[in-house]
């Protein structure tokens, strides 16, 4: 059963894809990036975890490399954080100077995150001998092969539910009758998932945690892996049975959502010391230009109660008008809202 969930990951998207979510996405990410940045520089972290890291576009990782963090990057799609790194480890200086922050490094640290590094060549003192740029548009070295470090993880960001989840619907949809009988079964899981799985990383061991532009995700990936089997195993619901169903999978994707970001801060306040703080940015409104208009997007005003519910927000630290953020990624528009949060102590009154 874990095969299916897994072999869906493995599909989800391919390593041209992931060049493509670099190549077009990351210019409009600058404004959070930026903004992180100075988070950063202002909170000094000496151990950073990025949960949903994908491919970095929000995360400043030549900042992190040239401070020396300490950095934990996860992800459950596979080769997606490897291709951020490969296409974040380059920059481009107004004159056309080339440098790889890597090639910034001693020659131990260098071979530590790429092994292909091979002392920095003579007429261009930023790129190492090796160094290979990729064809096209997309500024990145072909020969770059990722070393020990960054530390990436490939698990599951939500405390193992929507794995977990995901895994026992697979044999439900199976044994169902129907596209609604497989429905019901799969709400039945939600609302009693298995116990908690906490991700690789140490209690209480980050500075910092950035959950960045993930939260408004969470219900995608299970929901789709969900309806997807039981679509090719039951068919498709149309008309009058598709309209019956519409409740019945608003109100699982409800939940796979709630829970989700409930699992989600309880394995933040895990993994963070208690002076460390976690910066969280999620999509809160989109524009719709054939409404010509604005939309709250799908439940996030939920996750504010359950932000109270395991931390105290900093608004000292992160002031306006930092708390919102106008990102553009081709014509989508959206408001991102971003808080800095420090952890309650466990079993303190929210």
């Amino acid at each position: 059963m874990a095969e299916g969930w897994q072999e869906y990951l493995q599909g989800a998207k391919s390593p041209e894809a992931y060049g493509r979510c670099i190549r077009e996405a990351r210019p409009g990410f600058a404004a959070l990036r930026d903004l992180i940045a100075r988070l950063v520089d202002r909170l000094e972290p000496s151990e950073v975890v990025c949960l949903g890291a994908g491919a970095l576009n929000d995360i400043p990782f030549r900042q992190f490399v040239r401070r020396g963090t300490v950095l934990h990057l996860v992800d459950w799609l596979p080769g997606i954080i490897e291709a951020g790194v490969q296409g974040s480890s380059m920059s481009e200086d107004a004159e056309g100077q080339l440098t790889c922050v890597f090639c910034e490094l001693s020659e131990e640290q260098a071979k530590n995150f790429c092994t292909t590094f091979n002392r920095r060549q003579k007429n261009m003192p930023g790129v190492c001998e090796n160094f290979r740029k990729t064809p096209g548009d997309h500024l990145a070295c072909e020969n770059f092969r990722k070393g020990d470090l960054p530390a990436v993880y490939r698990e599951d960001i939500t405390g193992g539910f929507a794995s977990s989840f995901a895994r026992e619907v697979t044999g439900e949809i199976a044994a169902a009758e129907s596209w609604r009988s497989a429905l019901r079964q799969a709400i039945k899981i939600a609302r009693h998932p298995a116990p908690h799985q906490p991700l690789s990383i140490a209690d209480k061991s980050a500075d910092l945690v950035i959950s960045s532009m993930v939260l408004s995700q969470f219900e995608f990936e299970p929901y789709e892996y969900f309806a997807s089997r039981a679509t090719t195993t039951h068919g498709r619901p149309a008309g009058k049975q598709a309209a019956k169903l519409d409740k019945g999978t608003y109100m699982l994707r409800d939940i796979l959502l709630s829970r989700s970001i409930e699992r989600h801060c309880q394995e933040i306040r895990r993994i963070l010391r208690p002076d460390g703080r976690c910066f969280m940015a999620f999509e809160m409104h989109h524009r719709n230009d054939e409404a010509d208009g604005w939309f709250l997007v799908r439940q996030m005003h939920d996750a504010i109660p359950a932000l109270q519910k395991y931390f105290h927000f900093d608004f000292d630290q992160l002031q306006a008008p930092d708390h919102v953020v106008d990102l553009t990624d081709g014509n989508s528009r959206s408001l991102v809202y971003c808080y800095l949060l420090r952890p309650r102590i466990e079993g303190a009154p929210a």
